[in-house]
């Protein structure tokens, strides 16, 4: 993105207006990942950088999706291994616990137990819980596939913004000849 554009007024900061970032979320992250998107932008127009921002606020909600969809599903899984002996927030840190290290043994004696008396395996018992929370699941696709189309739409917007400036230069290098 042009300097000058940026020394205008339209910083990252500015454009950010609105952007409801979620607990757990960096600004810091958000304003440099955009940042790499708006160093994309040909035509530096304040238009370009305006659809480069929603792009960018497209691409973070399908990503915030996905991982609710990873946690509706890892939730599901530990009410499913609860099965009412243990708690299941007892269950779901030791399966968010092995998520970060596979290698945790107590986490991963906890949960085996749990699957053996259960006479149950892990890939069951994640059928199980997508089985019970589909709905949620489709909610949450249909809400991707939105974002995503929407990210293509703004992209194809982009870059028509950056194609203008060379089509009306060579219809005006054609006018002229």
């Amino acid at each position: 993105l042009d300097s000058k554009l940026i020394e205008e007024g339209a910083s990252t900061n500015s454009l950010m207006a609105g952007v409801q970032l979620l607990p757990g979320e960096s600004a810091e992250h958000y304003e440099k990942e955009l940042r790499l998107l708006l160093d994309e932008v040909q035509g530096g127009s304040p238009m370009a950088a305006l659809l480069t921002r929603e792009l960018y606020d497209s691409i973070v909600w399908a990503r915030r999706h996905s991982l609710d969809k990873a946690a509706i599903i890892l939730d599901e899984m530990a009410d499913v291994i609860s099965g009412g002996i243990f708690g299941s927030n007892h269950i779901l840190a030791a399966l968010q616990a092995l998520i970060i290290d596979p290698a945790n043994e107590e986490a991963s004696d906890l949960i085996d137990t749990r699957l053996s008396q259960m006479s149950a395996t892990m890939e069951g018992v994640r059928a199980m819980a997508i089985h019970r929370s589909i709905k949620k699941l489709e909610i949450l696709d249909n809400l991707i596939s939105q974002q995503l189309n929407t990210a293509r739409h703004l992209q194809k917007s982009i870059e028509a913004l950056e194609l203008k400036p060379r089509l009306l230069k060579r219809l005006d290098l054609q006018i002229e000849s």
